[in-house]
């Protein structure tokens, strides 16, 4: 499939909460639950593919460096924050602001990664 621009704008829409607040949670007891998220955004190649027994157990699979590379700013994140890389940052520019962060040292990178923090639409 063909890399469409839109589909980073969307992903990003998607995961940044906007101007209001989530509704206030509670379980069943009346006990307040607190919903928090932390995510890592990148774009490029990825494989993506089914995997196991013909006829067994089978699960779907997104594997790449793409991937580990979102994976990885998703574990640097703090509460509530959205990590891009530079690639995705400058795509979106015209459409959020973005925060440049100091560069993470990623697992699997020979040199720190440039990461950006999404703030927010325009």
């Amino acid at each position: 499939m063909p890399y469409r621009r839109p589909v980073p704008r969307r992903g990003c829409r998607s995961g940044h909460p906007g101007p209001s607040h989530p509704p206030a949670l509670a379980d069943r007891g009346g006990t307040p639950v607190t919903v928090a998220c932390k995510l890592g955004l990148a774009c490029g190649r990825a494989f993506a593919a089914e995997i196991g027994k013909a006829h067994g157990q089978r699960e779907f699979n997104v594997v790449g460096d793409t991937v580990n590379t979102a994976a990885h700013l998703m574990s640097q994140a703090a509460t509530n924050q959205i990590l891009l890389t530079e690639p995705l940052a400058q795509i979106i520019a015209p459409h959020f602001d973005c925060e440049s962060l100091a560069p993470l040292a990623l697992k699997g990178k020979d040199t720190p990664t440039p990461v950006f923090a999404l703030r927010g639409p325009r």
